[in-house]
């Protein structure tokens, strides 16, 4: 692909794909010259902001990783990954209201995203909201099952709950639902 572009610097397919492979070889900061070379030729590239999305937030830089997560979401209303995306960038970023936002904007397009329910769940563990926390996970376990739900509850994204009594008693509950659904 080196070579491609030595020959022709113009290539926009040669950008993206060294652009990705960049990204694979972890190597961010060559993937987001790629990206921003492809965004200054064409504003509205989807693969520059892909790639310049995913480049920043391997580089923990979220607040310009959103810059670009927005304008894909923009370009590409239906597709809920990118949405997903979003709504993780702003958890990363600590714009909780935002994920919050852009979480529940996914469940009304998809009731059955789980990563949507996850997240969702995740914003609010972070804030300290039991209740909700609670009342998504139970929703999760009700659509996706007690066992696929418990296991997201072992994630470092909610230790800050396991002391809750409120929390502890939806624990209890999903692993004796799990038990009992998957004796003989």
């Amino acid at each position: 692909l080196v070579l491609v572009l030595d020959r022709d610097p113009a290539s926009t397919l040669a950008r993206e794909n060294l652009g990705r492979i960049y990204l694979a070889l972890n190597q961010p900061g060559e993937a987001l010259a790629m990206a921003r070379w492809m965004i200054e030729s064409d504003p509205f590239s989807t693969a520059g902001h892909e790639i310049a999305a995913d480049a920043l937030l391997k580089q923990d830089v979220p607040a310009e990783a959103v810059l670009h997560l927005k304008k894909l979401v923009t370009l590409n209303r239906d597709n809920i990954t990118l949405h997903n995306n979003l709504g993780a960038a702003y958890i990363k970023l600590g714009d909780l209201r935002s994920a919050l936002q852009t979480f529940s904007e996914v469940l009304r397009l998809d009731d059955g995203n789980t990563v949507a329910h996850f997240n969702l769940a995740v914003v609010y563990a972070k804030q300290g909201d039991i209740t909700n926390t609670v009342e998504v996970l139970n929703q999760a376990s009700r659509r996706f099952g007690n066992s696929f739900v418990t296991t997201w509850t072992r994630g470092s994204e909610f230790d800050a709950l396991r002391d809750d009594p409120g929390f502890a008693r939806f624990l209890a509950a999903e692993v004796s639902a799990a038990g009992t659904t998957n004796a003989p």
